[in-house]
């Protein structure tokens, strides 16, 4: 996998020299379709008592730039806010909440608490379909014993991930999902998620995949020879392993897909063009989902306060 050059600092404070003209670009991006009340409706709008916020003229509710997004309540400045995403989305590989929070000078737990929000960002709520050849192999992360081989379960936490392979073995998107076994039920999350019924699949000839052939008649078998057919795949797992152990050094597994969505995020992201619109997109994507607290974080992902 090849990633291109991060956007330079430069770039961003030319764009985001301070917290007015990030919340200048909030309120372009929240109101681009035009102002509608969230109380009563109303289309017609007046000064807010904050900086580019709006008054409902009907019922004068004020509304901040950031209320109803995950901007809202955030616990340290706008500016700092948009370079932490910067740092998340734009670094060549990401940036542990450690790191994070030494660059913007917050605490360490809330720097996690806002990459916790940026990974819920970078979630893909649509995946494009993948079409054409589309490889799918599972991997496993943790509990390495010298004497376990294959699929097993102990200790671990399993994924499994689909690549477009294009010709000439270039990939195309990807995408990962977290899987609990290697039932059938399991094994299928991905290809309901993300891949055509009439895709060119081919796996590895893993018994679990047998009863899906009805479904996914170009489905093929081929062993992997150690990873040699499969090339393009394995190459994307071992770039997933080398990051979530080089950056992060651990995961739990209540969050694993949360760091699959991330690693996927910028993989799909990875062309020169492409990687420079990443900020903005993931600004764009705090914009238009509802606000997220630390509680919320800890139920999605199935944790107690």
């Amino acid at each position: 996998m090849v990633m291109k050059k991060q956007i330079s600092i430069q770039s961003f404070f030319e764009k985001y020299p301070d917290d007015e003209s990030c919340y200048r670009y909030l309120a372009e991006q929240k109101w681009k379709d035009g102002f509608s009340c969230q109380k009563c409706g109303c289309n017609e709008y007046g000064k807010g008592y904050t900086l580019y916020a709006r008054r409902c003229k009907s019922c004068r509710y004020d509304e901040s730039v950031t209320a109803n997004t995950m901007f809202h309540k955030c616990k340290f400045g706008i500016h700092k806010a948009f370079m932490a995403l910067f740092r998340i989305g734009s670094k060549k590989k990401g940036i542990s909440s450690t790191e994070l929070s030494n660059e913007i000078d917050v605490n360490q737990k809330t720097a996690w608490l806002f990459r916790r929000k940026a990974q819920q960002a970078m979630k893909s709520k649509s995946p494009v379909i993948l079409e054409g050849q589309v490889d799918i192999d599972e991997f496993g992360v943790g509990g390495h014993r010298s004497n376990m081989q294959g699929r097993s379960l102990e200790g671990k936490k399993h994924a499994q991930v689909a690549v477009e392979v294009k010709d000439g073995g270039r990939m195309g998107r990807a995408y990962a999902l977290a899987i609990a076994d290697f039932t059938t039920p399991s094994l299928r999350r991905v290809f309901d998620w993300c891949v055509h019924p009439m895709a060119d699949v081919r796996v590895d000839g893993f018994y679990g995949y047998r009863a899906l052939m009805a479904e996914y008649p170009n489905m093929g078998y081929e062993l992997s020879d150690g990873g040699e057919n499969f090339k393009e795949i394995h190459l994307v797992i071992l770039n997933m392993k080398n990051w979530l152990r080089g950056i992060h050094h651990h995961c739990s597994k209540q969050h694993f897909e949360n760091y699959l969505d991330e690693f996927f995020y910028r993989f799909n992201r990875r062309g020169k063009n492409i990687r420079k619109n990443i900020l903005g997109n993931l600004i764009n994507r705090f914009v238009s989902s509802p606000p997220l607290t630390y509680k919320d974080i800890m139920e999605l992902c199935g944790l107690s306060g």
